[in-house]
């Protein structure tokens, strides 16, 4: 294969940019550590296959990698860190670095869509909240605000229904919601991103294995995007700003009266701790994780301190739930970028707005001809949730 004229300068930015270290990542193409330098340092020049496989590899385009010059650091998101492991580099994998880079060009391709048609971005109606306000105050006038009964929460069927109808929920705020997948659930939860460019964006991590913690997580970059927090988060209770957001995402999921009212007859007697038969239960008729209900019990004075920490060890080999039936291509696009994101695109199209290159790149590479199968997808969706756009 011939030789490709690349830029050192840019192989290296690409490598930085995955945090890898040059042992690292010539381990990871299978190269002697010396050959990679001397590609970096414009000595030997990469083929098309190398070129290729360092893309797969470090996750970044191709064509990236044929750039003139490395981009300037202005053109990356600016993510503040508030996770437990934010002390640790490695907790920045390259596919979680290599997510922040492509929902950022996915935002981008927004920003300029909403130059062009923004009244589909006019329905943006998030209020704006400080750290000096009360979480719980928040949650409750969030709560009268959107229109969502307890009543109504406890009787969605499933808790996969009640993650559908919360997002559906928040779409119609204006939020962007996608699930993705970026290494282990532990490394983080969520992100949220309200920057200049004014288009509220939520990222939850698909790496978790059960749908209820991705529900509390919702409502925890939720009060993220009250704050005008462009963050990452494992939802630590050691930081302010996370111990705001996590009571914030409790007190809206479980009101505190009526959560007080189920929960106090279930109360162990003095000297004991709560059974995971009770925090299920709570669990399950909140559509919530046991963790948040654990965290919650403390919060209100029906358990003792460290409940949380105390459960969290016996939960730490829980076993995984049976996943659900294979879904359509179709609805795992939905699943994956949301309601929101595909019918902005798709009423763009629609309006001649862009063309269908471009809702391909805007749907993450989707195949026109899915896009009438993915369009009777959400219209289902906005049916059975009953959150159009602008409701």
């Amino acid at each position: 294969m011939a030789d490709v004229p690349v830029k050192g300068a840019v192989l290296k930015w690409a490598r930085d940019e995955r945090s890898l270290t040059l042992t690292a990542a010539a381990e990871l193409l299978t190269v002697d550590e010396e050959y990679l330098a001397k590609l970096e340092g414009d000595e030997l020049k990469p083929n098309v296959g190398l070129l290729r496989e360092m893309a797969q590899k470090y996750e970044i385009g191709f064509s990236s990698l044929l750039m003139p010059a490395p981009l300037p650091p202005t053109t990356k998101l600016d993510v503040e860190d508030f996770r437990t492991i934010r002390s640790n580099k490695t907790a920045w994998t390259s596919s979680l670095l290599a997510l922040i880079d492509n929902v950022n060009i996915a935002i981008e391709g927004l920003n300029d869509l909403k130059a062009e048609a923004p009244d589909l971005f006019s329905d943006v109606r998030l209020p704006r909240h400080t750290l000096n306000d009360n979480p719980e105050k928040i949650a409750a006038s969030e709560r009268a605000r959107l229109r969502v009964s307890v009543d109504d929460q406890m009787g969605w069927d499933t808790e996969y229904t009640a993650f559908k109808a919360w997002r559906a929920v928040v779409e119609a705020e204006g939020a962007f919601v996608y699930v993705m997948r970026a290494g282990k659930e532990a490394q983080w939860r969520g992100m949220s991103i309200f920057d200049k460019r004014a288009i509220p964006v939520i990222v939850i991590n698909g790496a978790e294995d059960v749908v209820e913690p991705r529900i509390f997580s919702l409502w925890h970059e939720y009060c993220h995007l009250l704050l005008r927090n462009t963050a990452i988060s494992d939802e630590n209770r050691k930081h302010n700003v996370e111990r705001f957001c996590n009571q914030f995402s409790a007190f809206f999921l479980m009101p505190r009266e009526r959560f007080v009212s189920l929960a106090a007859p279930r109360r162990p007697v003095p000297g004991q701790d709560w059974t995971d038969e009770n925090i299920r239960w709570l669990a399950r008729r909140f559509k919530t994780s046991m963790s948040s209900v654990a965290i919650h019990l403390e919060e209100v004075g029906l358990a003792r301190a460290g409940l949380y920490d105390r459960k969290l060890i016996e939960w730490q080999k829980r076993e995984k739930k049976e996943s659900q039936a294979v879904a359509t291509h179709q609805a795992k696009i939905a699943n994956k970028l949301g309601v929101r994101h595909v019918d902005t695109v798709l009423h763009a199209l629609d309006a001649g707005v862009i063309d269908p290159l471009d809702a391909n790149e805007l749907l993450f590479d989707t195949k026109p001809k899915y896009f009438e199968s993915l369009r009777k997808e959400i219209e289902e969706r906005k049916l059975l949730y009953g959150r159009d756009r602008g409701e």
